[in-house]
């Protein structure tokens, strides 16, 4: 059986800690909602990157540097439209991720 899509939130977010360690930016999880029109529904993606001070009490926030989906067969259709669609209404959005969790399963079983 692959891993789950948290293993796969859990790898890239080690990945990402190391060029971060120094900078304003903060890697948050999806505890965080991510609403960037007031008026339209928000997302709760896998991992997201925001470099400005934020409130450590913030649920919500209306901006992202860099945003990460995992996909899974469940997810995936969500991912590439609705989420997509809104979150290119986000003006520092850099990137926006989608790693296929199944894939880099077979990956990593191969290897």
């Amino acid at each position: 059986m692959p891993p789950s899509p948290v293993i796969a939130r859990e790898t890239i977010l080690i990945a990402l800690d190391s060029p971060l360690r120094g900078t304003p930016c903060q890697i948050l999880g999806p505890e965080v909602y991510l609403r960037a029109d007031p008026d339209a529904a928000g997302h709760d993606p896998e991992l997201l990157v925001v470099c400005r001070s934020l409130d450590p009490s913030a649920a919500e926030i209306g901006e992202a540097k860099l945003v990460i989906e995992v996909l899974s067969p469940s997810t995936e259709k969500r991912d590439r439209g609705d989420k997509w669609i809104g979150y290119q209404k986000i003006a520092v959005l850099q990137d926006y991720v989608l790693v296929p969790w199944l894939d880099q399963a077979l990956r990593t079983c191969d290897a």
